[in-house]
């Protein structure tokens, strides 16, 4: 059998201390299977950590621009490093399969959140959304920041940890931006069409040329759906859909959110992308004592995550060594009540 038609050693990792070969994992469940591949839960044998272990088989029959598909992903993936973007641990190759290693969100996808928030039939307090928003602006700006658009952001592509961290995943369809002059960053464009239909922006729906703000759009669309459990656009068929994408607003969100969020949304789902704000605008507009409960709590979780299980003693210790901006993990349950009563302010 003929191998590969692309190089693939580039990210055929030798000396991993997650694995280097498939005997190094053991497989505990199969979380998914698409047309060139599976995903399954897996267990490093070499840290006793759990990953998740993307198997795109048969390398040699695929067509080249699939093979140059999972080489970008791989080599995006080790290039970004943020705690809002899953983690590449290795990769291999190993009998004509390609081997991803990447960190684990033990709490599911957001589609899956979603449908879960639909079912108990509640809505979310907004400090949960602008806390999930802010992660996921952190995230978007650090893939922008690299010149990278996503292209396909989507609650099946949002993920979260055990803490309920949001994380950036499926960079298969992403695109990287190749800079000849750093100063035009802002302004550099594609023209090739990709994405889910529900989450396309209308310069995409329309095949225009576009950049960064598809990103900024896929977030309103997935933050509005968060708000209200269901699509700010929707169709019975693709003609339809885009029809609405192009020709109608979405549904005012409930008057119990506070104008500060809801027009951040709406901005977000502009349909012309220059009155989009970038994901560091945006941040902007992200509430200082969200953003300051999100400082403890990371920082907290960071030491503790260093130090295993600590002490209260050793806790007050390592928060002592914070700067004083940051609001003592004590407080955080209460820094965000605080929020919300502060939120709810005219």
């Amino acid at each position: 059998m003929p191998g590969p038609s692309v190089d693939f050693e580039p990210i055929n990792f030798k000396d991993s201390k997650y694995g280097n070969c498939l005997r190094d994992f053991k497989i505990i469940s199969l979380l998914g299977k698409g047309s060139f591949g599976s995903v399954y839960k897996v267990l490093s044998l070499h840290t006793r950590q759990t990953y998740v272990m993307k198997k795109i088989s048969t390398l040699s029959t695929l067509k080249v621009s699939y093979q140059n598909a999972a080489v970008r992903e791989v080599t995006l993936l080790k290039s970004l490093d943020n705690p809002h973007v899953v983690k590449l641990m290795t990769s291999f190759v190993e009998k004509d399969c390609l081997y991803i290693i990447m960190e684990y969100a033990q709490s599911g996808d957001i589609h899956s959140f979603i449908t879960k928030q639909k079912d108990s039939k509640k809505r979310l307090k907004e400090t949960e959304l602008w806390s999930m928003l802010h992660e996921l602006l952190l995230g978007i700006q650090h893939l922008h920041e690299n010149n990278v658009i996503h292209r396909d952001l989507k609650p099946l592509n949002l993920f979260l940890n055990s803490k309920r961290c949001i994380k950036i995943g499926d960079l298969g369809v992403a695109k990287k931006i190749i800079d000849d002059n750093e100063d035009d960053k802002n302004y550099q464009i594609c023209d090739s069409k990709v994405g889910t239909p529900l989450f396309l922006a209308p310069e995409l729906v329309q095949n225009y040329k576009y950049d960064f703000k598809v990103d900024i759009w896929a977030i309103g669309v997935t933050m509005y759906y968060l708000t209200v459990l269901f699509p700010p656009f929707a169709g019975d068929n693709l003609n339809q859909l885009s029809n609405n994408i192009l020709n109608t607003s979405p549904k005012d969100l409930p008057k119990y959110y506070t104008n500060r969020y809801k027009s951040l949304i709406l901005s977000f789902l502009s349909k012309n992308p220059s009155e989009r704000p970038t994901a560091a605008e945006a941040l902007e507009k992200v509430p200082d004592l969200i953003k300051t409960a999100y400082i403890s709590q990371f920082r907290f979780n960071e030491v503790k995550d260093k130090e295993g299980s600590i002490s209260s003693r050793d806790s007050a210790k390592k928060l002592s060594e914070l700067p004083l901006t940051v609001i003592p993990i004590p407080m955080y349950k209460k820094s965000v009540k605080m929020t919300a009563e502060r939120l709810a302010r005219p």
